[in-house]
């Protein structure tokens, strides 16, 4: 398959490195992941955000921030550290700044971030403000903050305790999803530094690299309470990643784009097209958006879908009496115990009089009798597809 290609940010990084990552790395790796994880809320591409570059505005959501306001921000909070004269405070520079929605508020923020003991606090100021700079918009920012500084230098080793906690908590997780899981970001949620701080209780927000249902590098990441629920996440994804893991190791010793179903291929085929292509096709859309579908049906007809599941091309089609999904076929009543029973172990187009299932003649495992409708399995096969045509008659 055609994996998604990072650029310099190296995937297989030893993951005891897990939570250090810095602001600019981070960059890096967004910048070589797929479009889509900006519009997937579920990403954790959002809390991350973007870096300010040190010269051009910086946008917050639909608030442009001066690069001026900026920068006089940020020299402001510099002056203020460098005041304290502690050595386990690392003075903000330009990478330290970024825009980026909180996953608490949902507001979004331009954020300084301060390295206090090795901690990363992310420090949030509103880009309505600061773009609106309205009389003492700086100081009000200025007060804000140094409240806020006040309270994690006062309760430091608690704090310092609980990211080494949640960053043990982090490494447990990618280890027990193994597969392809890399470390991506993990961070204490923004400081809204107009808003309460309860650092003690402060939620998490975490990401990480992991394959998507195409088998592409995407981004996975959401808010934790605590390290148990970090590291408690691990089954939710272990069994799905490991699975994908091997599929596209499997397509990668092939040399094959992918693999695809028998019957969506029969749908394919029945429509004139070849797999590659349509598999091209949702590799594209589902690395410009959050889901690979693409639709054969005529604008009046019913749907007739290809997508991905687990690094698999399926289809769903829906017709009169009922619908098709990868291998479940779902009917719109329930049809008589004795004719059911006699239909496992045969065809599914000696029930369903449809040019795809005749094609592919897929055979029939199961059926389960409900009281308005009727519920049909079959056997599921797929096959590697290769970049041009080729005949590959061994079936999985």
């Amino acid at each position: 398959m055609n994996i998604m290609n990072i650029g310099e940010f190296d995937i297989r990084a030893r993951i005891e490195t897990a939570g250090a990552i810095e602001n600019e790395g981070v960059q890096v790796l967004l910048a070589g992941l797929q479009s889509s994880i900006w519009g997937n809320a579920g990403s954790g591409a959002r809390a991350i955000g973007v870096v300010w570059n040190g010269v051009s505005d910086l946008a917050v959501e639909d608030d442009m921030v001066n690069a001026r306001d900026v920068r006089a921000l940020l020299s402001r909070i510099r002056d203020i550290l460098a005041q304290k004269d502690d050595a386990g405070i690392e003075l903000p520079t330009d990478t330290s700044v970024r825009s980026a929605e909180s996953s608490v508020s949902h507001g979004f923020y331009c954020i300084v971030d301060v390295k206090i003991d090795g901690v990363h606090v992310p420090f949030g100021f509103s880009g309505y403000a600061m773009s609106r700079k309205e009389r003492g918009w700086l100081g009000e920012l200025e007060m804000g903050f140094v409240e806020h500084l006040q309270c994690f230098l006062k309760h430091r080793a608690k704090m310092v305790a609980r990211e080494m906690a949640m960053r043990k908590a982090y490494t447990s997780l990618l280890e027990r999803i193994g597969g392809e899981c890399r470390p991506a970001w993990l961070r204490m949620a923004t400081i809204d530094c107009w808003g309460d701080a309860w650092f003690d209780s402060r939620p998490y927000e975490y990401a990480m690299l992991i394959l998507d249902e195409k088998l592409d590098i995407t981004l996975e990441g959401h808010r934790v309470k605590n390290a148990r629920e970090l590291r408690g996440l691990a089954p939710l994804y272990r069994r799905a990643q490991r699975k994908r893991a091997e599929r596209r190791r499997e397509i990668d010793e092939a040399r094959a784009t992918g693999l695809i179903d028998t019957v969506a291929e029969a749908l394919i085929r029945h429509h004139g097209r070849q797999p590659h292509e349509v598999m091209q096709e949702c590799v594209k859309l589902g690395r410009e958006c959050i889901h690979a579908h693409v639709d054969l049906a005529g604008p009046d007809e019913p749907t007739q879908g290809i997508w991905f599941r687990d690094g698999v091309l399926h289809c769903a089609i829906d017709f009169k009496g009922g619908a098709y999904s990868s291998g479940d076929l779902m009917l719109d009543q329930q049809l008589p115990e004795s004719y059911t029973m006699a239909m496992k172990g045969r065809s599914l187009h000696e029930l369903i009089d449809h040019p795809v299932f005749a094609a592919c003649k897929p055979r029939i495992t199961s059926v389960k009798r409900y009281e308005t409708s009727t519920n049909i399995r079959h056997t599921m096969k797929s096959r590697l597809v290769y970049p041009e045509v080729l005949e590959v008659p061994a079936m999985r």
